[in-house]
């Protein structure tokens, strides 16, 4: 009988078992994979199967169903991969038996030992997340007597050797640790000493290309030792081994000496140290005590979410990646009746606003360091880009492993779920590329002893990490060729200050500007997306000899209003610059609005209106127009239209007898547009009727907010229907109107 085996949704525990028959039975000796019900300590004959040839080294698949192992083609023939499938699903077992031949596939150096039964050591295991087996075979090496060990990694859905490395060791028991990947095991080097050993590593890359997904798993094999064990463990052969994945302990059983009782050392792997278990953990005269090779507590039912594209908006300001499944936005399956199959999660867990490190890898994160992402369904989330991020078209955008998952809720109310994804995405640009359009804003008339400062962050679709490139394109009049590569040097210095963001800001420090002067600035936006695609914008600033107080209106200098809603502009002038020391005076602001069509240049530069209103504007409907504060009503201007809205700022600084009086303009740019309706079914949602009564949809409650009156346009109404029956009645269905 073989070392047992552990089938982790049907609680069986298989072994393998050889029966020799007397004569005349043909052939005399037959073997069987014999199942036990480990709950109810009982045969299950039902599952008990007998095999075409003999199994060695054979463990449970449980994620598949199946029993992998080694066998001969025939007594002293070939070594072969066999697979013994089991499928319950049907209501009766259904197995296959399948033998692939792999001994050509096995590389490693040293020879081979071939004698019958010599592979027939019990040692074997599986990553089931990976779908890998591991296995050993006894081979020679040169300049020794002892059989030593080939390590075997066998990919079971391809049927092929994905690695064959002989050790310099002779194993007594392997383990797997499914969650990491790693294989561990303990064996006797080449001077008969025992000792605990990594022994290989496998990394999974899952590629999606067209809509067609390839894996591929890499092993790689290097003996590395943990630690010797205590000596007062001998006689491994014919022990066993377990892991537990989570905590990464191995356990094992061991003899002090040959006909004593037999032991269980713990290992734990990461702290490389050793427990020994109390002597009568185990009956005394148990010979041989098979421990159970254990699963992730993790059971995967479902394929794992797999990520159907990573891209970003048009904007530039964030990058959407979508599964093709709904998952459970970063919470885990638990176990809550502790059977190592979960039975539900944490809707609390599931995450809606959190730090892009709690789903994507360090190898992204690099590129978008400090970013969070907003899940906005359970299979859609984004990452906000800051302008510090480098992450660009072509890069790879990949998961974080063991935090997303997918589950499922059966109509019994029982969860499957799937394994944690890996997977990723390459990302993709926005589909549809805008081109870019300039937008600067600033104060346009300044003397020599303010600040310049201009700015173009309304610019926009340039994919908001765009190139922004700042000039002085000329003067009025014209100046010397040094003075304007002292001007230009400032800027380019404020550009190459701001790296490796875009410079959307320039700032020129006072005094720099020489007075009685139009200066012209020019800003190219470049697209982040396509290079080819630009925009330039001109912004021209008169510098006074005079002192000019500043002077703004506070937020965007060109916003959208919708017509329905009301608003208002702030605007404030200060004694700074020139007029600092001129000391405090009286202060009178005055407001002037028209549309865009009638503004005229009010201040050298600046397009604005004159001191009266434009034509068709209704005066009353505007409040403040003699202070800082300007409150415009609803519907006080048309929509569809934009309107520059003035106001014109003036200082009066009396000094004895006489009167100094500074002033100022700006202006800002609006436009009007129309807001949303508000579609509304008289009744509810829903109705029932007979089929003999006249149905009546009433949506006369629906509201243009922006046109009350119904002036700019009538509603229309446009209605479709839809029925949908019921499957079990004729008598009754649901007619859907929109």
């Amino acid at each position: 009988m073989s070392p047992s085996t552990y089938d982790v949704s049907r609680r069986l525990l298989y072994s393998i078992v050889t029966v020799r028959l007397p004569s005349p039975a043909d052939p005399p000796i037959r073997n069987y994979i014999h199942a036990v019900n480990a709950l109810e300590s009982r045969p299950e004959f039902s599952y008990d199967v007998r095999l075409d040839r003999m199994l060695f080294n054979a463990v449970w698949d449980f994620g598949q169903s199946r029993m992998v192992a080694l066998s001969l083609s025939d007594w002293g023939g070939t070594l072969d991969f066999s697979v013994v499938s089991y499928n319950s699903s049907l209501g009766q077992l259904q197995v296959q038996q399948s033998h692939f031949p792999i001994e050509d596939e096995i590389v490693a150096t040293g020879e081979l030992v071939r004698d019958g039964l010599a592979s027939a050591e019990g040692l074997g295991t599986v990553d089931v997340l990976f779908g890998t087996y591991y296995t050993v075979v006894p081979a020679t090496v040169s300049g020794s007597t002892q059989v030593v060990h080939v390590i075997l990694a066998v990919d079971i859905d391809m049927k092929r050797v994905l690695t064959s490395v002989t050790l310099p060791v002779t194993l007594v028991n392997i383990q797997i640790n499914s969650l990491n990947h790693e294989l561990y095991g303990a064996g006797a080097d080449l001077t008969g000493q025992y000792a605990y050993y990594h022994l290989c590593t496998s990394t999974n890359l899952t590629q999606t290309v067209n809509g067609i997904t390839t894996r591929q798993i890499s092993v790689g094999c290097t003996l590395a030792e943990l630690g010797e064990l205590p000596t007062e463990v001998n006689y491994l052969y014919l022990q066993s081994a377990a892991i537990d994945h989570q905590n990464n302990y191995a356990w094992f059983t061991y003899k002090e000496d040959a006909t004593g009782r037999p032991r269980i050392l713990e290992y734990h792997q990461d702290s490389k140290d050793y427990v020994i278990w109390p002597q009568d953990s185990l009956p005394e005269n148990a010979v041989f005590s098979s421990l159970i090779q254990t699963a992730p507590r993790i059971f995967f039912a479902l394929f794992p979410p797999s990520l159907l594209y990573a891209r970003f908006n048009a904007a530039g300001t964030k990058l959407f990646l979508s599964f093709d499944a709904a998952t459970l936005r970063g919470a885990a399956p638990i176990d809550t009746n502790a059977d190592d199959i979960p039975d539900s999660f944490n809707e609390a867990d599931k995450a809606t606003r959190a730090p892009c490190e709690d789903f994507i890898d360090q190898f992204t994160m690099t590129l978008i360091p400090g970013s969070m992402c907003q899940w906005t369904s359970d299979a859609d989330f984004y990452i906000e880009i800051d302008q510090s991020s480098t992450i660009a078209p072509g890069d790879l955008a990949r998961l974080k492993p063991g935090t997303v998952y997918r589950g499922e809720q059966l109509p019994s109310g029982a969860y499957q779920f799937s394994q944690p994804s890996s997977d990723f995405a390459i990302v993709e640009p926005p589909l549809e590329i805008p081109t870019p359009v300039a937008e600067i804003g600033g104060m346009r008339y300044i003397d020599v002893c303010t600040d310049l400062t201009l700015d173009g962050t309304q610019s926009r679709n340039h994919g908001y990490r765009g190139t922004f490139t700042w000039a002085l394109s000329s003067t009025n009049p014209v100046k010397p060729e040094p003075h304007i590569r002292q001007l230009q040097k400032v800027i380019d210095d404020e550009m190459l200050a701001a790296l490796p963001v875009a410079a959307q800001v320039l700032r020129i420090p006072q005094f720099l500007m020489q007075a009685e002067t139009l200066y012209n600035f020019s800003l190219t936006v470049q697209s982040y997306w396509n290079p080819s695609l630009t925009d330039t914008a001109y912004f021209s600033v008169m510098v006074s000899s005079a002192p000019v107080p500043p002077m703004e209106i506070f937020g965007s200098y060109s916003r959208e209003i919708k017509v329905e809603n009301p608003f208002s502009l702030v605007s404030e002038i200060v004694m700074q610059g020139c007029s600092e020391n001129l000391g405090n005076g009286s202060v009178g602001y005055r407001w002037t609005v028209c549309k865009r069509t009638e503004a005229v240049l009010v201040q050298g530069s600046i397009l604005g209106c004159n001191y009266t209103f434009g034509s068709g504007i209704d005066q009353s409907k505007f409040s403040g127009v003699q202070s800082r504060s300007l409150y415009v009503q609803p519907f006080a201007l048309e929509p569809l239209d934009t309107y520059i809205f003035t106001v014109f700022g003036q200082v009066n600084i009396t000094n004895g007898t006489s009167v100094v009086v500074l002033q100022n303009v700006v202006s800002a740019e609006v436009k009007v547009v129309l807001g949303g309706l508000s579609v509304t079914y008289y009744g509810g949602n829903g109705f029932s009727s007979r089929r003999d009564r006249a149905i009546v949809v009433d949506f006369s409650d629906t509201t243009d907010f922006s046109d009350p009156s119904n002036l700019l346009s009538s509603i229309t109404y446009t209605y479709s229907c839809y029925k949908q029956g019921r499957h079990l009645s004729q008598l009754e269905t649901h007619l859907y109107c929109m």
